[in-house]
């Protein structure tokens, strides 16, 4: 643990190599996951023996040098006592109102969610372990049950002035459900803002800003993460006194996020797609991506995205060989 080429990188100290994990590494992909993934997973999240064997999954068999928390975006508002539906081709669904949600926020302490503390702590007795929280405006669009293309429906709601109350409470637990993941001991923790993306700059500045920056504000304990999706608008906009990496989606250069972030460790952000084509095409796909970084000291190999379910093992475990080969001069 003491030579983790990840903790070395996030912390900011010299390393000899790229450092390597993927979004979604914990998948039905891995063959020893295949029938532990089979129970909901707000159950499993509850089992500390169980969440942490699958946290530590991908370590083992793709060899990647970090493990991130098994759990869901939405973990903390169902552990608020607020139900999902989990379904097919668009996630965890409401079964509440949003004045439901506001009642059972206002009275919800996250720093009870000890399963989650017990996972962080047996998962670092074997690897480096991020935690995560989903952000602001991702998980509203979620209690909302917006399943728009652009989450305009939420977008239109906040606009109007409404349910900002809401939002003010999903941004506050989660803050402090980071900051609880940090004292239970995280060696960093990611903030998923994928849809942020979606919104103009006048709305991100005027309704979610504040409540980001208070997110990361609260986490920065430990080194901290923010992975955003077609965030090309916002770049220069992001609160990155309180980032300490940040993770483009694809369709954005490395090069130009490191003019644009100064001072911010990058980390990303390979198109998942090319770990569905064929080996050789990967690992070019890796290189090109590699090549635009200057400061690979400050530098996480990782995708765009997620890894795809249907991703092939043997396609993830030459990828990471792959990146772990090459040295840092």
């Amino acid at each position: 643990m003491q030579e983790s080429e990840f903790l070395k990188a996030i912390t900011g100290q010299h390393h000899k190599r790229i450092p390597v994990w993927y979004m979604r590494q914990a998948g039905r992909h891995l063959s020893a996951l295949r029938d532990r993934l089979n129970a909901p997973i707000f159950e499993t999240v509850k089992r500390p023996e169980i969440a942490s064997a699958v946290s530590l999954a991908p370590v083992a068999e793709l060899g990647v040098d970090a493990a991130i928390i098994f759990a869901d975006i939405t973990t903390p508002l169902e552990a608020a006592g607020l139900k999902f539906d989990l379904r097919p081709g668009y996630g965890p669904y409401p079964e509440f109102s949003a004045e439901q949600a506001v009642e059972e926020l206002e009275r919800f302490d996250p720093f009870t969610m000890d399963y989650i503390g017990a996972q962080i702590r047996k998962v670092k007795e074997r690897a480096p372990v991020i935690g995560f929280v989903g952000g602001p405006f991702t998980l509203l669009t979620y209690a909302l049950g917006d399943t728009t293309r652009d989450k305009q429906r939420t977008k239109a709601l906040l606009m109007l002035g409404k349910h900002r109350d809401l939002l003010s409470l999903i941004s506050k637990r989660i803050a402090e459900y980071a900051e609880a993941q940090a004292e239970w001991g995280a060696d960093a923790v990611q903030v998923f803002e994928s849809w942020l993306g979606l919104l103009d700059r006048a709305t991100y500045e005027g309704i979610f800003k504040e409540h980001l920056t208070e997110v990361l504000r609260r986490a920065s304990a430990v080194p901290t993460i923010l992975f955003c999706r077609w965030c090309s608008g916002l770049i220069s906009y992001l609160p990155t006194q309180h980032i300490s990496f940040f993770n483009p989606d694809w369709s954005v250069s490395l090069s130009s996020v490191e003019r644009a972030m100064e001072g911010v460790g990058l980390q990303g952000n390979l198109d998942p797609a090319y770990a569905l084509t064929d080996p050789r095409t990967l690992l070019q796909a890796a290189d090109s991506v590699i090549s635009q970084v200057s400061d690979r000291q400050r530098y996480i190999f990782n995708m765009g995205h997620g890894v795809y379910p249907e991703t092939d093992t043997a396609m993830l475990k030459a990828l990471t060989d792959h990146v772990k080969s090459i040295r840092i001069a």
